[in-house]
């Protein structure tokens, strides 16, 4: 038996045995099996990147909407806030005039009181 084995190795002969019985077969299986799962796993894997890319740039462009309304509210505080600036120096300088014609005033009153 192991010389007819021998012999049909020697001359090329390949059995065709184990083929037949799904021997090979069953690998050719596993593999395709395989590669489904490869390509499902993929798949899944380039959706969930997509779905990161997407919702990191929401959140960007959100990020942007708010930095916006934030930097349009503080610009009108600012705004607010010369306004008011330059009412308290027109205001201060009205105040100081008056002060000044009230003390001309008095001063005039003193020397008028003086003077009689």
């Amino acid at each position: 038996m192991q010389d007819s084995n021998k012999s049909n190795l020697l001359e090329g002969k390949i059995s065709t045995g184990p083929i037949k019985q799904g021997g090979l077969g069953g690998v050719a299986k596993r593999f395709e099996r395989f590669e489904y799962i490869m390509m499902t796993v993929i798949a899944v894997l380039v959706v969930s990147v997509l779905t990161l890319l997407f919702m990191v740039a929401t959140l960007l462009l959100d990020s942007l909407r708010f930095n916006s309304a934030t930097y349009i509210e503080y610009s009108k505080k600012l705004e607010t806030n010369e306004i008011l600036l330059q009412t308290n120096k027109s205001l201060l300088k009205d105040s100081l005039q008056n002060q000044e014609l009230l003390m001309q005033y008095l001063n005039y009153s003193s020397t008028s009181v003086t003077s009689r």
